[in-house]
């Protein structure tokens, strides 16, 4: 809380201070001032711009490339996929599933 308090105090004397400086510059110098933070004001709203342009082009980009390489691991499932001959994956449960129900028959003896 005191440092809330500290920061405020600090925010408002700075305040103060630019206030009375500011009021003491002459005409001249006000507006070359307000030129001044005028433009770079300007700059740094381009700047936020540029940074908020190339924030969405790399988001674009990433999703373009997360899209590549899904399609790119889907192709290769269903290539594997397609390489497997079922009538062996039946073989292979078949012979899997007659070798359990001996070892249950087995175990059932002892």
């Amino acid at each position: 809380m005191a440092k809330k308090t500290g920061l405020f105090l600090g925010l408002l004397a700075g305040a103060a201070i630019a206030h009375v400086a500011y009021h003491h510059l002459s005409k001249d110098e006000q507006s070359q001032l307000k030129d001044d933070v005028s433009d770079k004001l300007d700059v740094l709203k381009d700047r936020a711009v540029d940074y908020a342009f190339y924030a969405s082009d790399a988001w674009d980009d990433f999703k373009e490339t997360f899209e590549d390489q899904s399609q790119h691991v889907s192709d290769k499932v269903k290539d594997v996929a397609g390489q497997i001959d079922t009538d062996r994956l039946k073989q292979a449960a078949s012979s899997l599933g007659k070798r359990s129900m001996m070892r249950i028959q087995i175990c059932g003896q002892n």
